[in-house]
């Protein structure tokens, strides 16, 4: 049985107890279900700056005998929330877990009516992994440029995360009634152990 601790983690107890888990296997992609080896965001080299930035919590996935299978993470960046990473260990897939965890974030993040960005970066199954994230009410970051403007009084955070585009999407709440409707009728998938960066 899953299960979803209540409380978020801070980013350094999430990559103990992932690494702790990922100790357990060969280290090599094909046999270890915890592949990568979690680095504190700011250490991870192939990421972007706009990404090098620890998340503020995350919420996470056990099962039965408490063991992490997914977390997913935020970052309150001030004049906007960025959706911080998440993953799920592969045979965790398709079980509704990155949705439970995407929710419980979502919550967090609705406390403040402020945009929220992500970086997706699945590029294997690109057209259905954006699918699912436009399904969920998310936006072109460059379709809500004016609403960007009109919310936060300037074009600096568009422009901050511009040299990322066409892979930056945005949640305003313009689409938050929507895409909680979705969210609550939703088969939104799940289908990917990257979800966002």
């Amino acid at each position: 049985m899953v299960k979803y601790p209540p409380k978020p983690y801070s980013e350094a107890a999430v990559k103990e107890l992932w690494n702790e888990q990922f100790a357990k296997y060969p280290n090599n992609q094909n046999d270890n279900p915890y592949w990568p080896y979690f680095n504190m965001r700011p250490q991870r080299k192939k990421l972007k700056p706009q990404s090098k930035i620890s998340s503020d919590g995350y919420f996470i996935a056990t099962d039965e005998n408490g063991n992490i299978i997914a977390y997913s993470g935020w970052v309150d960046r001030g004049s906007h929330w960025k959706s911080n990473g998440a993953r799920t260990i592969p045979s965790e897939q398709n079980d509704g877990i990155s949705k439970n965890l995407y929710n419980k974030k979502m919550t967090v993040m609705g406390q403040q009516k402020k945009p929220i960005i992500v970086i997706l970066s699945n590029k294997n199954i690109k057209e259905q992994w954006i699918s699912s994230w436009k399904g969920r009410g998310w936006i072109e970051m460059p379709k809500v440029k004016d609403k960007m403007r009109e919310m936060m009084g300037s074009d600096e955070v568009y422009e901050y995360y511009d040299d990322l585009n066409p892979d930056v999407y945005v949640y305003t709440w313009d689409t938050m009634a929507k895409a909680w409707e979705i969210l609550d009728k939703s088969n939104v998938p799940n289908i990917s152990v990257c979800e966002e960066y």
